[in-house]
């Protein structure tokens, strides 16, 4: 059996809506308007009036990230300027808290 591009990327981009309908639950509810933005499928996910990449989401459901987690690092982010970016990563920040890291960085 030859197997075909068109037929992985169909099985990627079930497992991917999969995935991401999974994520839009866990985080927003039944209830929550989403989409990818240009419909392209394992792109920019748009969900409420936020947006997401895919490691986002994947690295949101590996660490079994809560919700008031993944709202208030996301709002870092947003607020986030080039001159002044996050001084710490989402997996450290899920892993030790926002206190912790804090201490961590500001010395």
């Amino acid at each position: 059996m030859k197997i075909q591009s068109k037929d992985i990327i169909k099985l990627w981009e079930e497992s991917t809506t999969t995935l991401t309908k999974f994520f839009v639950h866990k985080y927003y509810g039944d209830d929550a308007e989403w989409h990818f933005v240009r419909d392209l499928i394992g792109d920019v996910l748009f969900v409420n009036d936020d947006f997401y990449n895919m490691d986002r989401i994947l690295e949101a459901l590996r660490l079994n990230a809560t919700y008031e987690q993944l709202m208030e690092y996301h709002e870092m982010e947003v607020e986030a300027t080039q001159d002044n970016p996050p001084k710490y990563n989402f997996k450290n920040f899920v892993k030790y808290g926002k206190e912790q890291m804090e201490a961590i960085t500001n010395g």
